[in-house]
């Protein structure tokens, strides 16, 4: 509940954190096992899947689909879970997983244009025959990869730190509900904070037509 009222509001969370982590692997978890709870209630299927195997590569399956359903991308949805959701791949999962991607990637693509067509921009692009760069502007791209890898790393390190710290001031014995529901009030008053003073502060331009 909480994903999504985050990425209704159009927060910072990321498309590809929610719906790939998240929302895929969690449905497709609850229907492996034939089992989920809501509304403080358990609620059963007609079906499970038997072994821990088959739950995990439908869990697999899921955070693929929720990739292709984030960007429009069947096949960066197989490859980002071939790459960091799965730890196993059999060869027979390929297949599986890229038809589940396919339809899932459609289905967005159709609801976000009310079912009223099926344009193919941004679904599916052809690269431009007229575009070129010079030799030169590979140093730019070179430091500028370099850049954006170091604040990556600058990222993860501060990542690391805020959840040890949080590790030590929220405990079993200590929820500090009340600190908790002030911590995501305040980052939620920081995120719209500048989203709304943004454009006021630098203006807006009409793009070109």
């Amino acid at each position: 509940l909480a994903l999504i009222l985050v990425c209704s509001a159009g927060l910072f969370a990321g498309s590809e954190g929610p719906l790939v982590a998240h929302l895929g692997a969690i449905v497709a978890s609850g229907v492996a096992r034939g089992r989920f709870r809501c509304c403080r209630r358990r609620w059963r299927l007609p079906w499970k899947m038997v072994g821990h195997r088959e739950q995990a590569e439908f869990v697999t399956v899921g955070a693929a689909v929720g990739v292709a359903g984030a960007f429009g991308s069947p096949v960066g949805g197989v490859l980002f879970s071939f790459e960091e959701a799965a730890s196993y791949w059999p060869p027979e999962l390929t297949w599986r997983t890229f038809f589940g991607c396919a339809v899932a990637a459609a289905l967005a693509k159709a609801t976000k244009n009310g079912f009223q067509g099926f344009p193919v921009t941004t679904f599916v692009e052809f690269p431009d025959a007229e575009a070129d760069f010079e030799p030169w502007e590979l140093v730019p791209f070179a430091l500028l990869g370099a850049a954006c890898g170091l604040l990556g790393t600058l990222f993860c390190l501060g990542t690391r730190s805020l959840g040890r710290l949080r590790q030590r001031l929220f405990t079993k014995a200590k929820p500090r509900v009340c600190v908790r529901i002030a911590e995501v009030l305040a980052m939620a008053a920081c995120l719209l904070l500048t989203c709304a003073l943004t454009p006021v502060l630098w203006g807006c331009r009409p793009l070109a037509p």
